[in-house]
């Protein structure tokens, strides 16, 4: 591993000045887990759901991840300076972490968890930056931002090294944890990252393109906004800044429209050698998907994520649909998809917050559920927890309400 000033000299050819020390894994917050009481018997037959449009456009922060088959973390939606733990699959969770939210800014809100494994892992907060956690979110650092500004995405490769995207879109680097920071010149400001461990980079620029890089020392146009094929020939250029994910040499890209008429038009580009040729996937209606499955009808994309060189899944609901559902959709050869509704823990309307996977079988998604008749009363939400441990194929309900 090249020093700090050995990778600012040699590799990046441009750094910030020296980045003020954030302590990162100095000061500690000390939670003590409170056990959540054990989930009822799960229903296995998904009643009739509405669903509620969730958040859309920018690239979401991981609300929901999993380092291992039963170790998980999720960010409360009905609490949202909350993070849950869990270490039996979702089956049952205890507070990992309790803050608070400013009423005037949000400022405290968990934006998003990053866990490289069981024990080290990072969460960025709203208005006051980046903690981080040794033992699986049983104590936390006090956050901080670095010195080049607030940061809005951060994604690590292992314990030491990671990458950050502040809110001007400016690429940073950390090899000690995120406790200082080098500043990365790029091709185009960053609206979108991803990073592996191998030292790739992926970056969504505010022009629409997407870039390529061994670990930032030069850039390669690896994807042209004009090369974007739209779903429908009348909808014209879509938005920069497309949600990325990536594994080893495959890459993909969600590009979106915007939100018109309840939905929102999106296509998934992908690539499976390091950007030298790309193939569009769209994500079909449910009698197009592969085998046909006419309860999914996903108009709205809420996440994206890969599991593996040829493996991408889409999570998302019907925008327009009275009665529709949230719906997980997988490509495991690269070249089409084939999906399925997700089952629902009471007869309610429903939102889905974020999707994770573990290896090419486990798989999680947690819903936001309310009451048929109280569609959006924050006093009568829940949380439910759906998995397959079947690649997606099947899903059931492991938690109806993680806050039991």
């Amino acid at each position: 591993m090249l020093s700090s000033a050995v990778f600012c000299a040699v590799a990046l050819g441009s750094c910030g000045s020296p980045a003020r020390s954030i302590s990162a894994r100095s000061k500690t917050t000390t939670t003590t887990p409170t056990k959540l009481a054990e989930p009822a018997t799960p229903p296995t037959t998904p009643p009739t759901t509405t669903v509620i449009a969730s958040e859309s456009f920018s690239q979401p922060g991981r609300l929901l991840q999993f380092a291992s088959f039963e170790s998980g973390w999720l960010v409360d939606p009905s609490r949202p300076a909350r993070i849950l733990s869990t270490t039996d699959g979702g089956r049952s969770w205890w507070t990992s972490y309790n803050g608070s939210v400013s009423s005037q800014n949000y400022d405290g809100a968990v934006k998003g968890l990053d866990f490289v494994n069981r024990s080290d892992g990072w969460a960025l907060l709203y208005g006051e930056g980046l903690m981080g956690t040794q033992d699986g979110g049983h104590t936390w650092s006090a956050a901080a931002e670095p010195s080049q500004g607030p940061l809005e995405t951060v994604t690590f490769t292992d314990p030491e090294i990671g990458w950050a995207l502040t809110d001007q879109g400016t690429l940073l680097h950390t090899l000690d944890a995120g406790v200082n920071w080098l500043s990365v010149r790029t091709p185009a400001s960053g609206l979108s990252l991803c990073a592996n461990s191998s030292g790739t980079l992926w970056l969504g620029g505010n022009d629409g393109n997407i870039y390529e890089s061994s670990s930032g020392a030069s850039w390669n146009l690896a994807f042209s906004l004009s090369n974007v094929q739209a779903p429908a020939p009348a909808l014209g250029d879509p938005q920069p800044g497309p949600w990325l994910t990536c594994t080893g040499d495959s890459a993909w890209a969600l590009y979106q429209w915007g939100e018109s008429a309840g939905s929102d038009p999106f296509v998934v580009e992908r690539t499976l050698d390091d950007g030298e040729n790309w193939m569009a996937l769209v994500v079909p209606r449910g009698t197009g998907l592969v085998p046909p499955n006419p309860e999914v009808a996903m108009d709205t994309p809420s996440d994206l994520g890969s599991g593996g060189p040829t493996r991408a899944w889409v999570l998302g609901y019907c925008g327009p649909c009275g009665t529709g559902s949230a719906s997980v959709v997988i490509t495991t050869g690269a070249t089409s998809f084939s999906g399925t509704a997700l089952p629902i823990a009471t007869d309610t309307y429903a939102s889905p917050i974020d999707a994770a996977f573990f290896g090419l079988e486990f798989g999680w998604v947690a819903l936001r559920e309310y009451p048929s008749s109280m569609a959006g009363s924050a006093s009568v939400e829940t949380t439910a927890i759906v998995a397959t441990d079947d690649g997606g194929k099947t899903w059931h309900v492991v938690d109806p309400d993680v806050s039991r």
